[in-house]
């Protein structure tokens, strides 16, 4: 089976359709071109472990990340119980094994732990893609992208927004992923997880602003120093930070980024009224 997400072709071999989340199943295609990236996944009843070639880099419940040249590989855990549930080996920047165990096949189809065996946030970040924590709106074809921790209201605040503002919907509830187009604009492309809001079309559209959410009894539009705008920035954008080069990368981007597109921080209340306030700071005439 073969998918591609914002122009990059992948080929997962091993595994059948039937075994793949709905969601990256949206992302099909006939494509017949040479994959930038080919998985091979492994059911296994046992999963194999770094050998001494491969160096610690980092470690967290979830995940710990091994190095080698510029490849690594990732046990891929379930804090919940402690157990291992795959392994991630990068054989060189095109092939990638995926050893997956037998046991818990039948949990590949949800979005989080299929797309952590693909470590996408890696290879997507090597192409200056990166990952944002976002509810992803389209207004009138344009991307407004709420941003902020979870439970701040992002999907609630964008909710009103298609309740009550026509040309309105939401393409993603929880993340897109940002690319830059050969003119320098930026665009939020669609993403195969979309949390608890179910909701993940298959679009992509310019990025008209990003909107940090806050709650408020009164609704309030705050302007950023670009500082305050990289520092928000950086809490919601996927980045590997053990890798040291990858980081410096990513964070030039964000500067870049930040100099760019706007960025501002709305605290509100979830009033019908709400979005109106936002909306003409974003330069939207609703009338």
């Amino acid at each position: 089976m073969r998918i591609q997400i914002a122009g990059v072709l992948m080929e997962l071999r091993g595994i059948i359709p039937d075994m793949i989340p709905e969601n990256t199943r949206q992302f099909e295609t006939t494509s017949t071109g040479e994959p930038e990236l080919i998985y091979t996944f492994h059911l296994q009843d046992e999963l194999p472990k770094p050998d001494e070639s491969w160096r610690p880099l980092f470690q967290k419940e979830s995940i710990a990340v091994f190095g080698k040249a510029d490849l690594e590989l990732r046990l891929l855990i379930d804090p919940n119980y402690h157990a291992l549930y795959g392994v991630y080996e990068e054989k060189d920047s095109q092939h990638i094994e995926v050893f997956y165990a037998k046991v818990n096949t039948a949990l590949l189809k949800i979005d989080t732990i299929f797309i952590s065996c693909l470590s996408l946030e890696r290879h997507f970040a090597r192409r200056s893609c990166y990952i944002l924590h976002c509810a992803f709106l389209s207004f009138k074809g344009k991307a407004i992208l709420f941003s902020g921790p979870s439970g701040i209201g992002k999907s609630t605040h964008a909710d009103l927004w298609c309740k009550y503002i026509p040309d309105t919907h939401v393409v993603n509830g929880d993340r897109c992923l940002i690319t830059r187009n050969s003119d320098g604009s930026y665009e939020a492309n669609a993403w195969p997880v979309c949390g608890s809001s179910q909701i993940c079309h298959m679009e992509h559209h310019p990025i008209h602003a990003i909107v940090f959410m806050g709650q408020s009894p009164q609704n309030q539009v705050r302007e950023l120093s670009l500082m305050q705008r990289f520092q928000l920035l950086n809490m919601q954008l996927m980045v590997n930070h053990w890798n040291v080069e990858a980081t410096r990368r990513a964070m030039d981007w964000m500067l870049a980024f930040c100099q760019q597109v706007p960025i501002k921080e709305y605290h509100c209340n979830m009033n019908p009224d709400a979005p109106l306030l936002l909306g003409k700071s974003l330069g939207f005439d609703f009338e």
